[in-house]
């Protein structure tokens, strides 16, 4: 009966050990401390599987216990989170992903990485140490990649063409200019040690920067001819499944895609409706195409320039932060700041927000776009 309490504490401390080890980028996304932050993810498809069979034993493991036998609500509690952080990557391996992941966006790994190695610890020789091991093994890695993506293209899974031209492009302006302008060279530049500092440009010259170029070609010569024509994921093997899968894997709920998408055009018709009624009301026009359009090429409605729209952004977030605290009982110990997008995403960066350190020491930062 006691064992019956403490397993789901015991397996969450488990699996989050295994989870950290398996995922260190973690550690330095949300500054978990007494931790090293020397390693990449393996990303072999061998290292997947074993992992995947880690997850099947705790799954089934935790399957064993009726939850409604657990008392305690903060155990029943942990119970559900275990469940869900088993089940949801369970579902998502239908989509495959490791075998196809080209993209512009956070899910690909020359963009979480290009933001990892800007929030790399510096300014300690162990912090140095941790920098130097973790960026050095990053050649490997992509080369890891590109073998996967062949994989990928044997058993016809693939990114659409269109993602992998914008991935090309970002890879053209990463490996464009000085080594100190790359994100990959961001530890060297803040940290102030001269022997540190050449290391490391070494490893991003000598190592970082011909991986970078070597992933770019393949994906030029060999990726891009392969890649499919389809921007549904449908085209690829079991791809329906693949949609239900993403679902239930970030919503938690078993809710079959297309009925999403039924919602997701109820929603557009709804606020198409809307549009128009603000259309008449405020431009006095029920052409709403015509309007945005105006609206997005008018100079009235533009701001002057980059530096302009930062500036509004960076104003509004001053204003929420001196009136927001008095109508919160709990505020983060953590700041939070409005950066552009770094030069090789600004073209296609959507909007996002990066949590800050657990203990405060590095801010949540929100990257918007300042693009044109």
């Amino acid at each position: 009966h006691r064992d019956l309490h403490s397993f789901p504490t015991r397996r969450s401390s488990d699996l989050l050990a295994a989870y950290l080890d398996r995922n260190p980028e973690t550690i330095t996304t949300f500054g978990i401390p007494g931790h090293r932050q020397d390693k990449l993810t393996d990303n072999s498809l061998d290292a997947l599987k074993a992992w995947e069979a880690r997850e099947d034993a705790w799954l089934a493991e935790a399957k064993q216990i009726d939850p409604a036998t657990i008392s305690d609500s903060h155990l029943r509690s942990t119970y559900a989170i275990l469940v869900e952080a088993l089940e949801g990557p369970t579902a998502l391996r239908a989509c495959h992903n490791e075998l196809w992941t080209v993209s512009q966006f956070v899910n690909a790994w020359q963009v979480s990485y290009g933001y990892l190695v800007t929030i790399q610890p510096v300014g300690t020789d162990d912090a140095r140490k941790d920098a130097l091991a973790r960026w050095s093994s990053l050649p490997k890695f992509i080369d890891t990649e590109i073998s996967n993506l062949r994989e990928g293209i044997k058993q016809g899974y693939t990114a659409p063409k269109g993602n992998v031209r914008i991935t090309i492009d970002q890879f053209n302006t990463l490996l464009t200019g000085p080594i100190s302008a790359s994100p990959f060279d961001s530890p060297s530049t803040r940290d102030k040690d001269p022997e540190f500092k050449k290391s490391f440009d070494a490893v991003v010259k000598d190592q970082i920067n011909p991986a970078l170029k070597k992933y770019r070609d393949f994906i030029v010569k060999e990726y891009l001819p392969a890649a499919r024509e389809s921007i549904a994921v449908s085209a690829n093997p079991n791809g329906a499944a693949c949609y239900d899968a993403t679902v239930r894997y970030f919503s938690t709920l078993p809710v079959p895609a297309d009925q999403v998408h039924q919602t997701g055009l109820k929603k557009v018709d709804e606020i198409s409706a809307e549009m128009k009624e603000i259309a008449e009301k405020s431009f006095h026009t029920s052409d709403v195409p015509a309007l945005l359009k105006k609206l997005s090429t008018d100079k009235q409605y533009l701001f002057k320039d980059r530096a302009a729209l930062i500036a509004y952004s960076q104003a509004a977030l001053a204003r929420a932060k001196e009136k927001a605290p008095a109508d919160f009982g709990l505020w983060p110990k953590a700041d939070v700041i409005i950066q552009p997008y770094p030069a090789f995403r600004e073209k296609n960066g959507p909007n996002e927000y990066n949590s800050p350190a657990e203990d405060g020491s590095r801010p949540g930062v929100f990257l918007i776009n300042a693009y044109q």
